[in-house]
């Protein structure tokens, strides 16, 4: 069997770098296409050498261009190195330029595409990384998520077919090179820091360094901590930095040239604090127990904040020294979230046991099995899955939408959500369903936003349907909350209470009717 690896940011080497040992151990033949997004030495190069990654069989070469030209260029390239390859998978990983491009050059040739670290979602569409990912899982054929929440937040957008829970294989490859890195790196030595003594800070996503005033804020912040602070700078974040006239960093801040992967791993482990708005520097913080603060708004890796190892600060230089001088920590180790450090071997069992039998494959041949597989097309009414929704949300907002469906899918309630203008049409049909009997375990629950167009009216006919109805909103709309109790709502909530408590809220207002399926 063949699997076609794209790669082409330092995330990427590192999670490829166990899988691809994983791959040769299982009797795959892997060929690596490295586009070129990452072509730095000190972010590309240095990865390969110190990971022991194979030679990449294809080299592209694209570099640094604006997103929409990097990514036509780079589909192009793709498109032909896999016309020539024409392997039985094409894997990618995680939510770069990389990422997409090779979902839609293995969609368009139309090859099985496996998404390593699939069903991530940090709800911020404004994000270039998340329309990345959201693209690539709903392309996708094998799914392959780290943790039991992206799981649920594909069950949250109806990808269920192809998903399987490996967990992550950049905390394979912590495990496997942490104490290597302790003793061939002499950085921190070599600065005259002792561990523990020094926070470590990254920058470089969009959010935090293309906004001038953004990125000023977050090192006004670093210059204002009481400690030393070193401070990595990626090419992209120095371009930025320097380009800023007006800027003092504190003596407190040492900026360093890129650091390899072994020099990081032992920089983080040694470090009092660290400060980043890397995705993968949380769970490497998290896996070492090391504090951390994330200088964003959100978070895709939740697990780290709800262990409370992490805290999210954004750019709010009084948040960030709090966080640094006067949270209390965890004392016990952090638990194992992401996997039991085998998620490599997870992910090549699904590569070599061939594309699911539950995946909606694009019609392309299956060359494992040797058969035709299905092809996407939209469920029928008698596709829906046994787990069918019993709660009806009626939520305006996207993101609080998304992230009602994601809680209650954790929990193991199925929801649906319903448009304004869709709800009198789906609460008359549910209502004349169970009248007529065709529908025994119609929804049990309707949840409804004050904020939303008629929700006084969507409160009374959810009401008159039989459902136990749950109503939220701003706790100082007193009016609103009241005319929702006088239109026969079972609870109503301040909005702060749901949103953050909406599964266990949900679960009191069924009581212990929580059975079969609608």
């Amino acid at each position: 069997m063949k699997i076609v690896t794209i790669v082409g940011a330092r995330p990427q080497f590192v999670k490829a770098a166990p899988v691809s040992r994983a791959l040769a151990a299982a009797g795959l033949d892997e060929v690596l296409i490295h586009t070129g997004q990452h072509y730095d030495p000190a972010m590309s190069q240095v990865f390969f050498d110190e990971l022991g990654i194979p030679p990449p069989g294809r080299h592209l070469g694209i570099g640094s261009d604006a997103p929409s030209r990097q990514t036509g260029r780079m589909l192009a390239a793709l498109s032909e190195a896999l016309e020539a390859e024409r392997p039985d998978w094409v894997v990618v990983y995680g939510d770069t330029t990389s990422t997409l491009a090779g979902a839609l050059a293995a969609a368009q040739r139309r090859i099985p595409l496996a998404h390593v670290e699939a069903g991530l979602r940090s709800f911020n569409r404004s994000m270039p990384e998340e329309l990345n990912r959201v693209l690539t899982d709903h392309a996708a054929d094998l799914l392959l998520c780290p943790t039991d929440t992206a799981v649920a937040n594909l069950a949250a957008e109806g990808v269920r077919r192809g998903v399987r829970m490996v967990g992550d294989p950049m905390i394979d490859a912590t495990r496997m090179f942490a104490q290597h890195a302790r003793t061939v790196s002499t950085l921190r030595a070599d600065l005259g820091l002792a561990p523990g003594s020094y926070a470590l800070a990254t920058l470089h996503r969009p959010y935090t360094v293309d906004e001038p005033d953004v990125l000023r804020r977050a090192l006004g912040a670093l210059s204002a901590l009481p400690l030393p602070v070193l401070f990595p700078v990626h090419p992209r974040s120095r371009a930025r930095i320097d380009a800023l006239e007006d800027v003092v960093l504190g003596p407190n801040v040492r900026l360093l040239s890129p650091v390899g992967y072994l020099d990081m791993l032992a920089l983080e482990q040694d470090a009092r604090i660290i400060l980043t708005d890397s995705g993968g520097m949380q769970k490497e913080a998290y896996a070492f127990g090391v504090p951390c603060v994330t200088l964003r708004p959100e978070t895709e890796w939740v697990e780290t904040v709800a262990a409370g190892w992490n805290v999210l600060a954004g750019i709010d230089q009084d948040a960030i020294i709090e966080a640094v001088t006067r949270r209390a920590w965890p004392t016990t180790p952090p638990p194992p979230v992401f996997g039991d450090g085998h998620a490599s071997e997870a992910i090549a069992a699904c590569l070599a046991s061939g594309v699911p039998v539950d995946a909606p494959i694009g019609g392309q041949r299956n060359r494992v099995e040797g058969r035709r597989s299905r092809a996407r097309r939209r469920p029928r009414v008698t596709d829906q899955p046994s787990d069918a929704p019993r709660v009806l949300l009626c939520i305006p907002d996207l993101m609080a939408e998304t992230r009602v469906l994601s809680a209650l899918a954790v929990d193991g309630l199925s929801a649906r959500a319903v448009g304004d203008a869709e709800w009198p049409s789906v609460i008359l049909t549910t209502l004349e369903a169970a009248r007529e009997g065709q529908s025994p375990d119609h929804p049990a629950v309707a949840v409804v936003d004050l904020t939303a167009a008629g929700a006084i009216a969507a409160i009374r006919a959810a009401v008159a349907a039989g459902l136990t109805t749950i109503a939220f909103g701003p706790h100082v709309d007193a009016a609103a909350l009241e005319a929702a109790r006088a239109s026969g709502a079972a609870r109503v909530l301040a909005r702060g209470d749901f949103l953050q408590h909406a599964a266990q809220r949900v679960r009191e207002a069924m009581g212990d009717a929580v059975h079969g399926a609608w």
